[in-house]
Parts: C-alpha cells; sequence; structure tokens
C-alpha cells in the first residue's frame, strides 16, 4: 500500500492528469520541479530550463544566453564527469541544460543539479581562454543562422518583417557582431544574474532521488510564458528576394503571424496534417533538412509564433558552352511559388478528413506524450531517447502544453484554426536565390 501511495504521488507531482494541471497549481507555486517515474526505464535524466532565451537578451548582447547555457554545460562537466550523458537547447524564451545519470544514484543526481544551480563564478573552473571560446562558437552559429543555411535565413527575414520594434526582429540565434564583444567578465557577471528556473527528473525516480533532490528545488515560481504574438502583423506586399552563396537552388518561404486568439491545440492537429499532405504532394529535391529548411514548420511545445512553409526548386543544369537555357531562376522562383500556394489553398478550402485527424493525433501524442502509470513504452529501456522527453517534460509546463487537448478538437476546429493563420493579411513571402545562375539553367514548367 506503501509503494501504491508512493507512486500515485509521483505520478501527481509529474504533472500526468495531464500536464496542465501542473502548469499554475499550488504545488508548483511552492515548488518547481516535476518528477516522472516511467515504468522499463534503466537510467534517470535530469534538468534544469532558466526562463531566458535568444529573445531575452539585450540587442548589445543578443547571443548571450547561448554562451551562457554552453558555460553552464561545461561547468557541470568538469565537476560532474561521471554522467553518462549531458547537453543542452536554447530557444526564443528559455535555455535547457540536462543529465542522464545511472538508474538508483541518487548523490550523482543531487550534484548534478546543486552544480548547475550554484550561482557562483565559473572562474575557477572554466578559464578565459573556454569563454572565449564559447564566444565564437556562439557568434559562428549565430552568423550561420543568419547568413548560411536557408532554411533559417529565410526564417530571419520573417522575424525581421514581423517584427518590428522588438526583438523578435533580430536574427534567431543572435547578432555574431554582438556576440564576437562579450568578455569573459560579462558572462561570468551573466551566469550570476538570478533568473526563475523549471525542474525536471524522468525515469527511475524513487524516494530516495526525490529525497536527494526536494532540498535543490527552486522555491520561486516561473509563470507560463505566454506566446510571442506580433503586434504588427502586417502582409509583405511583394516577395523579397536574397541571393545567397551557399544555395544550389531557390527556396521560397511563406510565413504567417499566429493570431492571439487561435486554437493551439487544433493548430498542432492541423500542422501535422499540413506536414501529411506536403509529404503527399511533393518529394525532396535536395537536402532540406541539412538547409533547415523542412516543408513545414511550427511547434507548440516551443510556441512558435510563426507558422512557415518552405519549398525548394528543381536542382538545376550546368550550361553547355553557348546553350540558352529554357527557364532563368526566376522562372524557377515562380513555379516553385506556385507550388507553395497550392498547398496553401489545399488547406484553406480542403478540410482534414477523419483518417487526417486521426494520424495527426496519433503523430502527436507519439512526439508529445509521455505515458501514464503502468504503461509501457517501447523507448523508456534506452537511456538516450530520456533527454527529449525530459525535454517535453520541462518545455510543456513553461508554455502550458497539454496534448490531451487534441482529443478535444473536431475537423471543423481544425480547419477553422488553420484558415485563422492562413490569412493572407498576416503573411510575409521571402525567396532565396543561388549565388551565381549564369551558368545554370531550369527546365521550363
Amino acid at each position: 500500500m506503501r509503494i501504491m501511495l508512493w507512486r500515485i504521488s509521483v505520478w501527481l507531482l509529474a504533472g500526468l492528469l495531464p500536464v496542465a494541471l501542473l502548469v499554475g497549481s499550488p504545488l508548483q507555486a511552492q515548488q518547481q520541479c516535476a518528477y516522472l517515474h516511467i515504468d522499463g526505464a534503466t537510467a534517470t535524466a535530469i534538468g534544469v530550463l532558466w526562463s531566458h532565451g535568444f529573445d531575452d537578451d539585450d540587442a548589445q548582447v543578443a547571443g548571450l544566453a547561448r554562451v551562457v547555457t554552453a558555460c553552464r554545460l561545461e561547468r557541470v562537466r568538469r565537476l560532474v564527469p561521471d554522467t553518462l550523458a549531458s547537453g543542452m537547447r536554447i530557444g526564443n524564451d528559455y535555455s535547457l541544460v540536462f543529465g542522464v545519470v545511472t538508474a538508483g544514484d541518487a548523490e550523482l543526481a543531487s550534484q548534478f543539479l546543486s552544480t548547475l544551480l550554484a550561482e557562483q563564478s565559473a572562474g575557477e573552473i572554466l578559464t578565459d581562454d573556454f569563454v572565449a571560446l564559447a564566444v565564437a562558437r556562439a557568434a559562428l552559429a549565430a552568423d550561420d543562422a543568419e547568413f548560411v543555411y536557408p532554411g533559417d535565413v529565410l526564417l530571419a527575414r520573417a522575424r525581421q518583417h514581423f517584427g518590428r520594434g522588438t526583438a523578435f526582429a533580430r536574427p534567431p540565434a543572435g547578432i555574431a557582431s554582438a556576440i564576437a564583444k562579450l568578455t569573459p567578465a560579462m558572462v561570468r557577471k551573466a551566469m550570476r544574474v538570478d533568473v526563475p528556473v523549471r525542474m525536471a527528473v524522468l525515469g527511475v525516480v524513487d524516494a530516495a532521488l526525490i529525497n536527494a533532490i526536494r532540498p535543490l528545488a527552486p522555491t520561486f515560481a516561473t509563470r507560463v510564458r505566454g506566446e510571442f504574438v506580433c503586434a504588427d502583423p502586417r502582409a509583405l506586399r511583394e516577395m523579397t528576394e536574397d541571393r545567397n552563396d551557399r544555395a544550389d537552388s531557390p527556396y521560397v518561404s511563406a510565413a504567417f503571424a499566429l493570431p492571439a486568439d487561435v486554437d493551439r491545440a487544433a493548430l498542432a492537429v492541423g500542422v501535422q496534417v499540413a506536414t501529411s499532405r506536403a509529404f503527399r504532394r511533393w518529394r525532396m529535391r535536395g537536402m532540406e533538412q541539412q538547409a533547415r529548411a523542412p516543408f513545414v514548420t511550427w511547434s507548440w511545445l516551443h510556441a512558435d509564433p510563426l507558422l512557415r512553409f518552405c519549398r525548394r526548386g528543381e536542382n538545376p543544369a550546368r550550361l553547355l558552352p553557348g546553350e540558352r537555357p529554357q527557364a532563368s531562376v526566376l522562372d524557377e522562383v515562380r513555379a516553385t511559388t506556385a507550388e507553395l500556394r497550392a498547398l496553401l489553398a489545399d488547406l484553406r478550402t480542403v478540410p482534414p478528413s477523419e483518417a487526417e485527424l486521426g494520424l495527426a493525433r496519433a503523430a502527436l501524442r507519439s512526439r508529445l506524450g509521455l505515458p501514464g502509470p503502468g504503461q509501457k513504452s517501447a523507448w523508456a529501456s534506452e537511456p538516450a531517447t530520456l533527454p527529449g522527453r525530459l525535454q517535453v517534460l520541462l518545455l510543456a509546463a513553461h508554455h502550458g502544453v497539454d496534448v490531451s487537448k487534441i482529443d478535444n478538437v473536431d475537423a471543423s476546429q481544425v480547419h477553422a484554426a488553420v484558415k485563422l493563420v492562413l490569412n493572407t493579411v498576416r503573411s510575409s513571402w521571402h525567396a532565396l536565390l543561388p549565388g551565381q545562375d549564369n551558368v545554370f539553367g531550369y527546365r521550363r514548367r
């Protein structure tokens, strides 16, 4: 009986009745830690989420969040070297560090968390050289996102349009020139800033582990972060065009700003339907995934403020000396744009079928769902899968995501949410063209 009562209490703390019950509850206001025991798990994942991301940085240090998180991760790796794995993730409004420890090692888990939450300077652990290296890596990643990867370049253009006058207008991973100016002293000072945090423990969770970690749980709460809503989401009258030497074919993107009143559970189902239709309609023409330019991009879990669609043009052919192309790169942009507009028209006019809804819900449950008491999952026994589920637990609480809501939306609600977002008044179109096209040609289509 004691074991059963303990297990029930653990599930309640984990917020699995459902996750939304954890958000804003009196218990959460006292302790910002979620515990989730997974039947069949062989390890324990632990993590801390700071309520500060790229868009929370001041403009003069845009991208500092990545450097701070990298230093926190490196410090805990040096002081707690016996973890099975560790890593980090940074988003628009959060920074997250996780670790995986052997099942039952409450002492190591406690040491990992206490090190992450320590406020002392990292000077005695991280040298100036390492901090400088972290700064250089963050600056390179920011430069890549703004100028190299086609999908991120197109995102930067959409953010610039929709985020006028706000931090959202900045590139998605910070400003490389601002990051490059960061000094070790500035980074160490930022590491000591008091930021609201959440904690989570997932996998093998027993009484000894909870007792070891409970004293470390922060007693101050952070509210659920609201989704960013564009203040002035006017449509861009004409498609912007940029040249990029890394693009081997044109990319066309359409971005839509989410209205404040959209049903995000219904939209999540609708976006999954849109993704399925895109894959049925189109074939990949190159390395869209490596280019960070998937067909459809929006995440309920990450509270994305934009829904984006992207289509890569056909592969060009090298012209022989004196040969004239059937079509120019601008012709290919127009043809690719027509493909994208046809998909959007289909989504606006054709409601999702019951079969599409079923597949969409199953896909969302697979990505966002967490097993309940007595439920076993095939992934549970593999420690490498735990960090992903830990991030779901943390980000769902951070952004108020309740995956159970997808079962309560019908086809009309899903279609209404999609049509509300795909309003041309809230759209922004951008094209990325290859840097040089005089030696290449496209087929006429």
